[in-house]
């Protein structure tokens, strides 16, 4: 018998993975997913507040503040 998951991307499962990825230390990858989660839900606050830390993580200051004060 084949099965096959079909898992649709939604901008949950972008913003939890990453999470994930910034915990084990990707933050590049964390940032490259939050901006996916908001691609997908731009009217989400909470995802443009956790990627200005994950930029401030990175050293992306002014890349923080703007993620802040959009959110």
């Amino acid at each position: 018998m084949n099965c096959m998951l079909h898992v649709t991307q939604t901008h949950l499962n972008y913003s939890f993975r990453s999470h994930c990825k910034e915990a084990l230390g990707d933050i590049e990858g964390a940032i490259s997913d939050m901006s996916e989660a908001i691609r997908l839900d731009p009217h989400n606050t909470y995802h443009y507040k956790d990627r200005g830390c994950f930029k401030y993580a990175f050293g992306d200051i002014e890349g923080a503040w703007e993620d802040w004060n959009t959110s």
